[in-house]
């Protein structure tokens, strides 16, 4: 990861002093002895990721009773969207605490004063604590990643299925009808917001920490903090809820209602990586009138994050700036 930053921004990069003070790893260089005792401390996330796993087959066979999918892609769904969830859900709560008392712990400091005196002080330090988010939960991001990697590498496998035309069947009888070209372009769009979404989704978590961190009051901040963290977690599981109950029957929408749903579930809490799995994309766009085109909707709203994000740092650190 550190010999991909150098294309970043110089203020990002792990040379950077801010990134450097922020890591918590000053100017020295990193010995291997560092290195191993840092990697001993994601032991517990490993962990807790292969409990999850196995608990989730242990669940979806009925302890081992029922097979765990009909397809090799269909395992692989039903094995990780849950342990998959539970990281991107861990990721996010951890980004908006990370950035949640940042003018608190600065101000405990007395580095809080210096940087309002220095010009463009406290716009670079804020840059810096939310670009060492996606430092310090590197290895979330990386296991994240690499269940989308190993999805997409499943949904590639699946299209080569009924001698190539898995893709045609899958589109028969989705409402409208689009020409094969149009799928193709839609599941591209599908594939590449997967890879964006947790990247996109963690730095919009970190801002808005930040823009909780300039609240004037702790008390207040800190219950913000409380609640955008609950609601967080909750928002996601009401919408799987809802969703459950449009497939099942038990409630009746409209199909702009019905998709207005589906697309709200796709695109909070990393729900989106079901549709990695072709036969739950079709699924959906058969039953959900414009279903198809929540391949779409995903990077839409992966743009939509980055520029969310943008204005929320800028409304930050304007706000933080009369913070005394």
């Amino acid at each position: 990861m550190y010999n991909l930053t150098k294309y970043l921004p110089k203020w990002s990069q792990p040379n950077h002093p801010l990134i450097r003070f922020e890591l918590g790893t000053g100017c020295q260089t990193i010995s291997w002895a560092d290195r191993l005792r840092r990697a001993g401390r994601i032991a517990p996330t490993w962990a807790v990721w292969v409990v999850a796993i196995w608990l989730t087959y242990a669940i979806v066979t009925g302890f081992h009773t029922r097979p765990l999918g009909e397809t090799l892609t269909e395992s692989l769904v039903s094995l990780l969207l849950w342990p998959n969830l539970v990281i991107q859900m861990l990721a996010g709560t951890s980004a908006i605490a990370l950035t949640g008392n940042t003018v608190k712990q600065l101000a405990d400091n007395r580095i809080w004063s210096t940087l309002r005196a220095t010009e463009l002080g406290i716009n670079l330090m804020f840059k810096a604590r939310w670009a060492s988010v996606f430092y310090k939960l590197r290895f979330l991001l990386g296991l994240l990643a690499l269940v989308r990697l190993v999805l997409i590498m499943g949904i590639l496998w699946d299209l080569t299925g009924f001698r190539g035309h898995y893709l045609d069947l899958l589109i028969t009888g989705v409402t409208p009808q689009v020409p094969l070209w149009l799928a193709v372009v839609l599941l591209g769009f599908l594939m590449t917001a997967s890879l964006l979404l947790p990247f996109t989704s963690l730095g919009f978590d970190a801002a808005v920490g930040l823009l909780i961190a300039t609240v004037r009051s702790r008390a207040v901040g800190s219950l913000l903090q409380l609640i955008v963290i609950t609601l967080r977690i909750l928002g996601p599981i009401l919408l799987f809820i809802i969703a459950n109950l449009i497939f099942r029957g038990q409630v009746i929408m409209a199909d702009w209602q019905a998709w207005l749903a589906m697309g709200a579930l796709t695109t909070s809490g990393d729900w989106g990586v079901s549709l990695l799995h072709l036969g739950t994309y079709g699924s959906i766009s058969a039953i959900v009138p414009y279903g198809i085109f929540l391949g779409g909707t995903l990077i839409f709203f992966a743009l939509v994050q980055i520029l969310a994000t943008d204005r929320i740092m800028t409304l930050a650190v304007n706000r933080a700036d009369r913070v005394d």
